[in-house]
């Protein structure tokens, strides 16, 4: 969700962007407004995951990956593993 130029933005090591600290902020919103479980998940992934979300996507690349030489074309991971058929 954020690229690592907009982590990078951040002037010292216990900082955030200012692009980071709004969407935790319309996260924090959602949350308490529509949705409190799309809020936990992203509050718990973000804070609690190595690396939060581009961790995240860095392992399920990797993930997904592996699972491709393994298993070849038969490997369908969502939600792009449909589109590979």
């Amino acid at each position: 969700m954020i690229s690592e130029k907009d982590q990078v933005r951040a002037s010292a090591d216990n900082s955030i962007s200012p692009v980071k600290a709004g969407l935790n902020l319309a996260m924090g919103l959602y949350g308490l407004e529509l949705n409190p479980m799309t809020a936990a998940l992203y509050f718990g992934m973000d804070a609690f995951y190595p690396g939060g979300w581009v961790g995240y996507a860095n392992d399920y690349e990797q993930l997904q990956n592996a699972n491709q030489q393994i298993l070849g074309n038969r490997s369908i991971t969502a939600p792009f593993g449909a589109l590979k058929q």
